[in-house]
């Protein structure tokens, strides 16, 4: 019974409703302050937003309801919103508050706070793109173009709209056609580009990835010289199949070739360069894509260089590899080296040997396969087992040392050394270091020219014989002060001066000064007192020559501070003195300040020398004071030292 009840009261109700006017719905919809019927809300809420899907830099707005408990709207208030990460406030005017969105394409999440309850709302805003674009894989240079399409705010295609698409460093414009598309040719070489576009009008970019694929792909080349092994090349056409007949001009070397790709599109191209590496481009003729490889060509002849000692067992070796890079027997050698040609065969290891006869020296020498006629070539320096050089003996003395080793370069010693002179034979034997020192002291002064040899080894020199010797003393003294020369030898017969200067200038102790001592030692025509004519005698002639050839350059270009020429004479009346051939410079005021240190040695002037041009005159013109020593030649010996000793410490407390 009730359920018959309840059945009639739903009926009635569908009834009542179905009367009711569209109008009148309408109405009841729009004008809830005047129906019996509510809007459905929470009521407990007093901010009330919605989800936003807008397209990027369009007008539409994120906008909020905001009320107070009673559900009454709000005014003189401001609402805060987060989106982004960020915060803005905006006043609510009318209960409504709104918010700009000017985010790039995306999506997020907003929320609104009431700044009079605190209360929050959140939705989410998609922001619509209004470049529509897709990455782009293509064949090199054909038909495929890159496509974007502009949209309005609306969603809809925009025409004339100005953009700048950049790839690959280089920016273009272009312009949107009717459709809004924006179509652009890519024509790069093949690899992987990012494209950029950008509205000019928004500012709007979208970035797409832009891949050109090979139409021309090389190979590495590595092979042994003159082999089967080939370069190969295949190319494609525009939708990536196999292409036939094709042109391609391969550059190597520096020269060009052509060839056509066959039925499989493949391109093949003989290397026949000699051992090296090299870089090959292939250049398709149709489109110009170009290409580059590596070319290793791979050594078959090995040849090293060679540095033996005359004569001994060392050989020239070469190595033969076949065009797998193994060793290649009976296989023949030509071989050049100083003009001659010899023919070798390989053994079974692939190596050709020659051996090495010729005399000391550098020479190249070339090997050649006959087969193939691949050449190599190698320094060959002989070196010499007997050495000697050319002597001066003003300054080395009467002797030619030469110098024997074995065969691998060991000091030979106990071997007799042949030499020969003007037609003359000579014999000396090596000692421990291998060194055989011929005496020369028949020789007179002049040029000569001599030769020695030994076990086939023969050298020649060049000798310089003087009527005399120089031998340098160094270091005598302070060898970290100033220097000092002390010059005896000039005049051979005045011996016994310059003997006491050698005793007892080595045995002072204490010396301020560093002292170099020049012998000169002359060992011709040296003559004798009372000759005569002893100021022009040879002998004193060769001293002197000596004293300005090789005396006067090293002291002059020496660093020295001061130089002393000691002689002695026969008589002037005063037993020991000094004094300077130029008067009036440095040479003059040392010599005399040196007399004024000393009780026995005066300052005296002569005035003319004959010894001075070659030494002491040229000295103090070109910037070293010098000055000479005298003592009378037949003074006793006790005499003659102490006045040397006076003379050596009155020259070494001197203030240079």
């Amino acid at each position: 019974m009730k359920k018959i009840y309840l059945l009639t009261l739903l009926l009635i109700l569908i009834f009542s409703i179905s009367a009711v006017s569209a109008d009148e719905l309408n109405d009841t919809l729009t004008n809830d302050n005047d129906s019996g019927i509510e809007v459905e809300t929470d009521d407990n809420s007093t901010i009330i937003g919605n989800d936003l899907v807008k397209y990027y830099k369009n007008d539409s707005q994120y906008e909020v309801q905001v009320f107070d408990e009673n559900h009454t709207k709000l005014n003189n208030t401001q609402v805060e919103f987060t989106i982004n990460g960020n915060s803005y406030i905006r006043n609510v005017s009318d209960g409504i508050a709104r918010m700009n969105i000017n985010l790039n394409p995306g999506e997020y999440q907003i929320t609104a706070k009431s700044c009079y309850d605190n209360a929050t709302v959140t939705n989410n805003i998609t922001v619509l793109a209004t470049i529509i674009s897709s990455d782009l894989t293509k064949y090199f240079k054909n038909a495929s173009q890159y496509h974007a399409t502009l949209l309005n705010g609306t969603g809809s295609p925009e025409a004339n709209v100005p953009v700048a698409i950049n790839i690959n460093g280089v920016k273009y414009k272009r312009t949107s056609d009717k459709n809004g598309t924006v179509n652009f040719n890519i024509n790069l070489n093949p690899g992987e580009y990012v494209l950029t576009l950008e509205r000019e009008d928004t500012g709007l970019k979208a970035s797409n990835k832009v891949t050109v694929l090979n139409t021309l792909f090389c190979e590495d080349v590595v092979k042994y010289y003159k082999n089967a092994t080939q370069f190969k090349a295949t190319l494609l056409d525009s939708e990536g199949n196999p292409q036939a007949n094709a042109g391609v001009t391969i550059n190597i070397n520096g020269v060009k070739y052509k060839r056509t790709s066959d039925k499989n599109g493949t391109v093949k191209f003989n290397i026949n360069l000699d051992p090296g590496k090299y870089v090959l481009t292939a250049q398709r003729d149709d489109n110009s894509l170009m290409m580059s490889s590596d070319v290793t060509v791979l050594n078959t002849l090995f040849c090293n260089d060679l540095v033996k000692y005359f004569r001994n067992g060392s050989q020239v070796n070469v190595k033969v590899l076949d065009d797998k890079g193994k060793p290649l027997a009976n296989t023949m050698i030509s071989f050049n080296i100083n003009g001659i040609f010899y023919n070798r065969q390989t053994n079974a290891d692939g190596i050709a040997t020659l051996a090495i006869n010729l005399q000391p020296g550098d020479y190249r020498l070339t090997a050649e396969r006959l087969d193939n006629h691949l050449k190599k070539s190698s320094n060959i320096k002989v070196l010499p087992k007997l050495t000697g050089r050319d002597v001066n003996t003003c300054t080395e003395g009467k002797a030619y040392p030469v110098t024997l080793v074995n065969d691998v370069g060991q000091p030979d010693a106990g071997k007799t050394i042949t030499a020969n002179i003007n037609g003359q034979t000579f014999y000396a034997t090596t000692n421990s270091q291998g060194v055989a020192t011929f005496q020369l002291s028949f020789l007179t002064k002049g040029y000569y020219t001599i030769t020695a040899s030994y076990d086939g080894s023969t050298i020649s020199n060049k000798l310089l014989v003087e009527k005399g010797t120089l031998q340098v003393i160094r270091n005598v003294g302070n060898p970290n002060a100033k220097k000092i020369a002390y010059v005896v030898g000039v005049h051979p017969l005045e011996h016994r001066t310059h003997e006491t200067l050698l005793k007892i200038l080595p045995t002072i102790p204490g010396l301020n000064y560093c002292y170099d001592i020049y012998v000169i030692t002359v060992t011709e025509d040296i003559g004798y007192y009372g000759d005569g004519a002893s100021d022009n005698s040879p002998g004193r002639q060769n001293g002197q020559y000596i004293a300005r050839n090789y005396v006067y350059p090293q002291i002059v270009n020496g660093g020295y501070s001061l130089a002393i020429d000691v002689h002695s004479n026969t008589g002037y009346g005063v037993p020991a003195f000094v004094f300077s051939p130029v008067t009036g410079g440095a040479g003059e005021k040392i010599a005399r300040n040196v007399a004024s240190r000393c009780p026995n040695v005066n300052y005296y002037q002569i005035s003319t020398t004959s010894s001075g041009p070659s030494l002491t005159i040229p000295l103090n013109q070109h910037g070293v004071p010098a000055f000479y020593y005298e003592e009378y030649s037949h003074e006793p010996q006790g005499s003659m030292d102490a006045h040397m000793r006076q003379l050596l410490y009155a020259v070494d407390g001197l203030k240079l």
